[in-house]
């Protein structure tokens, strides 16, 4: 690197883009994947069906401290809940969507409704009683 002038990112920059390089560093990539979800997976292989009583929970559980941290990690959900890290993930995503939609002042019923609905409908603007 002296005799070059090349500095550590430059190289590392370089690696990143050279086809040898990137499919050295992607053999294995799956599996170390699969290796790390499966071991933060605590769904015990059945689905969990998330009815508005269990959405509510879920709601109840996902508070913040006074310093913005959430008080309960997901891992601690996914275990609660026999779910995945992922799908709680989704869960907190998805109530920050709905709070986008409905605002700050949301009735915690109107929050669990949208909260059973698909994300789809949600960027839609939200379910539609009655159409």
């Amino acid at each position: 690197m002296e005799d070059s002038g090349f500095t550590k990112a430059d190289i590392l920059y370089a690696r990143n883009r050279n086809p040898f390089w990137k499919k050295k560093k992607m053999e294995g990539a799956e599996d170390r994947t699969r290796r790390r979800l499966d071991m933060h997976d605590y769904s015990r292989g059945t689905t969990v069906q998330w009815t508005s009583e269990k959405l509510q929970e879920f709601l109840d559980l996902n508070k913040k401290d006074s310093s913005g941290r959430y008080i309960h990690k997901d891992w601690e959900l996914a275990s609660h809940f026999d779910t995945s890290i992922p799908s709680i993930q989704y869960l907190r995503r998805k109530y920050l969507r709905v709070r986008e939609l409905l605002g700050p002042r949301a009735r915690k019923e109107k929050i669990v409704d949208y909260m059973g609905s698909s994300e789809i409908i949600l960027m839609s603007g939200g379910p539609r009683k009655g159409k």
